[in-house]
């Protein structure tokens, strides 16, 4: 597992993270990623997303993953441009 924290430099504030992990069979996830509002298109949360790309690579990943939850759909576009395309819907019973 693997987390990468963005900090605001003048205020020590920390303002997005990344979480990404590898399983053993060399499927990695990024399973969170997120970036305060006011903070958002400032290129925070591409550098969270490549750092976790680039640790997956070094690692051998050998799939990468990124699930969405119903309702985020406006983040297809953001993973899209690191190369995700939708392969699957799955539903659950709640």
């Amino acid at each position: 597992m693997r987390v990468d924290i963005a900090l605001n430099e003048e205020t020590s504030e920390r303002v997005g993270y990344c979480i990404s992990s590898i399983d053993a069979e060399g499927t990695s996830e990024v399973e969170s990623i997120y970036v305060l509002e006011s903070y958002r298109g400032l290129g925070i949360g591409s550098s969270l997303m490549e750092a976790a790309l680039t640790w997956m690579e070094l690692k051998g990943a050998a799939k990468k993953t990124v699930i969405v939850a119903a309702g985020n759909e406006a983040v297809f576009k953001f993973y899209e441009r690191f190369g995700f395309q939708i392969r699957k819907t799955m539903m659950e019973q709640v």
